[in-house]
């Protein structure tokens, strides 16, 4: 049926005695708004909340709750592994998955990395680049709205947090005749980090769970420790040196993040703000997806996107300067 919540009343109403022996998964089978995976990691955070709130009266125990939530996770696994097999690399628009850098994405310090970084070194082509340069800050300034491309990233990494092995499937075929790059892309080394675990992979196991440990209710969960902290991703973040690598990535010199599927909701919080705030991000450039709604109106989630990365900045004037205006913005998929 295509509304969850129709079929588990109807089943209630047929028999008045049917209880599901997963009280989790009921949760997030009737509230039908859930829509992303993270959002079914902010409801079992909710649900961790209401183990407190209720106290040792509360029937739902958090042992239950995380057994509960365990099933829920290889359901979630066993999903993706048969989703892999319908499939095609071809399927995705891979222009999107590496670009030279545009100077109309960047905040000023941003800006002012790129003209020293790509300044010529002869003499005799370095005013000839500077009044080039001053002319599209000047275009920008004046609300023209181009894409001034100048130059290649030196690295890329690929922050996969889906826990699939599209990533590497997609560099493989980059890699390959089958798309064609500029020889300096080529070149371009590219890592991928599966920050989150991969499919089938004892030594990088799936980390599915709620990483806002700024939130108030996390003190309590700190003060009863045990049960309350097994899918803290800060915690598990440690079972793998995968953070550790995306940290001296960023500290390895300026980058700009590219968003690209991902919500940016508040169960990746502590993660994501560690990101954008950083003083080498100069950058972040959302990808959003457009669709038509039963009205025959044009719709795109770029706001929502936005909301929710405003949500995840503590310095809301970096958080203007960094992200990149809807303007300068592109399409990720059609389809949603």
């Amino acid at each position: 049926m295509d509304n969850p919540i129709n079929w588990i009343n109807i089943i209630k109403t047929e028999c008045p005695t049917f209880k599901c022996k997963n009280i989790f998964l009921e949760h997030i089978t009737i509230k039908s708004h859930l829509q992303n995976w993270v959002d079914i990691e902010e409801e079992y955070y909710m649900q961790l909340k209401n183990t407190i709130n209720y106290g040792i009266t509360q029937p739902y125990s958090i042992k239950d709750l995380n057994n509960d939530f365990e099933k829920v996770k290889q359901a979630l696994a066993d999903y993706l592994n048969q989703e892999l097999h319908k499939k095609e690399i071809t399927e995705f628009n891979l222009n999107r998955v590496i670009s030279n850098f545009n100077i109309a994405d960047f905040s000023t310090k941003g800006s002012s990395v790129l003209r020293k970084e790509f300044c010529p070194t002869n003499e005799n082509e370095i005013e000839d680049y500077n009044k080039k340069f001053d002319g599209y800050l000047q275009d920008m300034q004046q609300g023209y709205f181009r894409h001034y491309n100048i130059g290649y990233p030196k690295e890329i990494l690929l922050l996969n947090f889906n826990y699939t092995d599209l990533p590497k499937k997609l560099i493989q075929y980059i890699r390959t005749n089958n798309w064609r790059l500029e020889d300096c892309v080529k070149k371009t080394p590219i890592k991928i980090i599966s920050i989150h675990g991969e499919l089938n992979n004892n030594n990088n196991p799936i980390i599915f769970g709620y990483g806002d440990d700024q939130d108030e209710a996390h003190k309590e969960f700190e003060k009863r420790g045990g049960e309350y902290l097994n899918n803290v991703k800060t915690i598990n973040y440690l079972k793998t040196p995968n953070y550790k690598n995306l940290l001296n990535f960023m500290e390895s010199g300026m980058y700009q993040i590219f968003i690209m599927g991902h919500s940016c909701g508040l169960s990746d919080k502590t993660l994501l703000n560690t990101m954008f705030e950083h003083e080498n991000c100069i950058s972040i450039k959302p990808f959003f997806y457009e669709w038509i709604n039963e009205e025959n109106e044009k719709q795109n989630n770029y706001d929502d996107i936005v909301k929710n990365i405003y949500r995840i900045f503590t310095n809301k004037s970096m958080m203007r300067e960094k992200v990149v205006n809807k303007e300068y913005c592109e399409l990720f998929s059609t389809e949603k």
